[in-house]
């Protein structure tokens, strides 16, 4: 054994603090936990905390103070609890503030040293900055959010098809899209739904598989029909994708969607997850020092550092032996940076090693030591990073997940801000509107053609309203109220009808998701000519506008909206009809109709209420515009040439929403306006 002297060892002690120095980890010391006053840290806290060593070091210090407000009495009942177990080893994690007031988050070991009295003569620990782990974990945790919120906001029913062993998967509204719960179904198999499939369809599913797995296709999609429950085929369209494949390359896992076609119109944007994320923990750094002489390549590793490189503690180690350790491919990058370092370039690396049969990343940071410019030693510390590696690349992964699940949706989707400036959008999106990430929704989507008027020009003249939206929009209620609103779109323009949801994420983000439901609304078109169009005058009946009403009454409750009522009918009408025959009466009522219709907006809800009596409901109008509109109506009608040898005028009554308003109390304020402007002389307007 050779005995060192004092000097020798003082030296070999100031050595091993400096390694530990170099390091993320910083060591304290207290005498107690009463006062708080640290009576050693390492010199590293500069680089963590921003404090030198000698402000910390101080009788006015105390490390409470820096503790986060949030987190102090839950670390002080820690400590309680664990000095009471009389558990004198343990760890904590909780938030410190730095010096220049930036909070990070830190892992913190303590161990209690006592005399044989079992009384406390002092606390030794260490703590380390996590911070980035941490806030790795919140983002993933806020990915998985916004994907199961979007997953959970549609009705779809999904399956899961294991291509080698026929093992598949269904959620509950795959059975229930044909009347069943999954539970009459059991067990489930492949043959749950092959034996339901109409015969006449099931090979060109197959075939249409068959297909896609060949690689003649880029997603599996299909349109087929399924015996319900209660005895009638119902078409569905099932799409699905490969996203999982064995070691060989082969197609694995085949994930996939059953939307109703039958009542599409009806379809929510509700999805199933079918996916099993990733669940991880807060990594925990690890980190070893090491030293090299340069002249001799003599290397010192300390216990950390074997046992992240996976070696025996003190067995022997060299550069030759560091060398080995890492992975073929990155050799010469480690090379090429150990000699920019020793040129006076930073020494900070990210690379892999081997130990075993395992794949390590790890963090290398180090300085060299230079005498009269010659480097002459190296102290650095080595962190293994694998976790946060394998972190990294599952998020990868999930984000690809969540990209292909965006383009199953059998609509168009965005992302938007509470600025209308699309965040993220999906395939569909992009290929049939053209949107653009990072432009606003109304410009991007419509092309501004639902901006009011005043909006168009003001935009024409370089002039842009934080407030500007298209004029159906509700996705300021949605942010507000924290509620999902849904409405029908006409684009006449492209003759195209929409379904469109507004979904809050935050306060600051909603979804945006559309449905092409033209074919619907073509196929109604014809009854409801039959069952709420007047057949003179082909504008809406009484029970169609009395809907209306009720369901506007509705949303003026939820939303804070508002509208207006106009009631008027021809004067003297029976006269006319007497004096020129009922077929001239009607051609009155059909003019009439006419000029009222050029004259309104498309918003505008005009109905016949009854016989000569006529309604417009008036969306997010006040009772002075509704006014100004039944004055301008009344003019209008009175110059024009109805008939050809007398002049046919109205009377008009004009009310508004109140609050508390039902369809009977507000018609009933209308037609007593109405009867009140007959009162008056007729051809006026009475308004209250």
């Amino acid at each position: 054994m050779v005995l060192l002297n004092k000097g020798e060892y003082m030296e070999k002690v100031f050595d091993i603090d400096k390694l530990f120095n170099m390091g993320p980890v910083v060591m304290i010391v207290w005498e107690d936990f009463d006062d708080g006053v640290i009576s050693y840290i390492s010199e590293n806290v500069l680089d963590v905390l921003g404090y030198t060593q000698e402000e910390i070091i101080n009788t006015e210090f105390r490390y409470a103070k820096i503790i986060h407000s949030d987190d102090l009495t839950r670390v002080k009942d820690e400590i309680s609890s664990y000095l009471d177990k009389n558990i004198d080893n343990f760890s904590q994690q909780y938030r410190l503030k730095k010096k220049n007031g930036e909070y990070i988050y830190v892992f913190d070991f303590t161990r209690v040293i006592k005399n044989d009295n079992n009384d406390i003569v002092k606390i030794i620990g260490y703590f380390y900055d996590q911070t980035e782990s941490v806030l790795l974990k919140q983002e993933i945790e806020k990915k998985h959010k916004r994907l199961e919120l979007l997953i959970d906001s549609a009705n779809l029913g999904t399956w899961v098809l294991n291509l080698n062993n026929k093992n598949v998967e269904y959620n509950d509204n795959w059975a229930k899209i044909i009347g069943y719960t999954l539970n009459e179904l059991e067990p489930l198999s492949y043959d749950t739904w092959a034996k339901r499939c109409h015969p006449e369809d099931l090979d060109k599913a197959l075939n249409k598989l068959e297909k896609y797995l060949n690689g003649e296709s880029d997603i599996y999609e299909v349109e087929f029909r399924m015996l319900h429950k209660d005895g009638y085929y119902k078409w569905i369209l099932s799409r699905g994708k490969v996203l999982e494949y064995d070691k060989d390359g082969n197609p694995l896992i085949l994930y996939g969607v059953h939307i109703d076609i039958d009542e599409q119109k009806k379809i929510e944007e509700k999805l199933r997850r079918f996916v099993k994320y990733l669940n991880t923990a807060q990594a925990v750094s690890k980190t070893g020092s090491w030293h090299i002489d340069i002249n001799t390549n003599n290397l010192w590793w300390s216990k950390e550092t074997y046992r992240i490189f996976g070696l025996t503690e003190n067995s022997f180690v060299n550069l030759d032996k560091f060398i080995e350790r890492i992975h073929p491919d990155d050799r010469q990058k480690v090379s090429d940076a150990l000699k920019q370092a020793i040129d006076g370039k930073v020494y900070d690396i990210d690379h892999r090693i081997i130990v075993g049969n395992e794949i390590k990343w790890v963090n290398e940071k180090a300085e060299v030591v230079f005498d009269d410019d010659k480097a002459i030693e190296a102290f650095g510390t080595v962190r293994d990073i694998t976790l946060e590696r394998q972190i990294y690349e599952k998020l990868k992964n999930e984000n690809r997940l969540i990209e292909l699940l965006f383009d199953l949706l059998p609509g168009f989707l965005w992302f938007v801000n509470k600025d209308k400036i699309i965040q993220k959008q999906n395939k569909n999106a992009k290929e049939r509107f053209g949107s653009k990430i990072g432009e606003k929704c109304y410009m991007s989507i419509f092309c501004g053609k639902f901006l009011s008027e005043e909006h168009k020009k003001l935009l024409n003249e370089g002039i842009e309203l934080p407030e500007m939206k298209c004029e159906f929009c509700i996705a300021n209620e949605s942010l507000d109220l924290k509620s999902e609103f849904s409405i029908e779109i006409e684009d006449r323009e492209n003759k195209k009808f929409y379904k469109a949801w507004w979904i809050p994420l935050s306060e600051n983000e909603y979804i945006h998701y559309l449905i092409d439901i033209t074919e619907q609304k073509e196929a109604e078109s014809y009854l409801m000519e039959l069952a709420v169009k007047d057949h003179l005058t082909k504008i809406y009946n009484r029970r169609y506008i009395t809907e209306r009403l009720e369901a506007d009454i509705e949303l003026c409750k939820r939303a804070n909206r508002t509208f207006s009522l106009i009631m008027f009918d021809i004067d003297h009408f029976k006269n006319i009809n007497d004096t020129y025959g009922h077929n001239v009466g009607d051609n009155v009522l059909i003019k009439l109709t006419d000029i009222v219709k050029r004259r309104i907006r498309k918003i505008d809800i005009f109905a016949r209420w009854g016989g000569e009596e006529f309604l417009i409901m008036l969306p997010e109008s006040r009772l002075e515009n509704a006014r100004l509109l039944a004055e301008n109506l009344r003019k209008l009608i009175e110059e024009t040439d109805i008939l050809r040898d007398r002049t046919v005028t109205c009377s008009f009554g004009v009310t508004e929403y109140y609050e508390g308003d039902t369809v009977d109390f507000i018609v009933k304020r209308a037609d007593d306006c109405l009867y009140k402007a007959k009162f008056l002389g007729r051809n006026t307007v009475v308004s209250i």
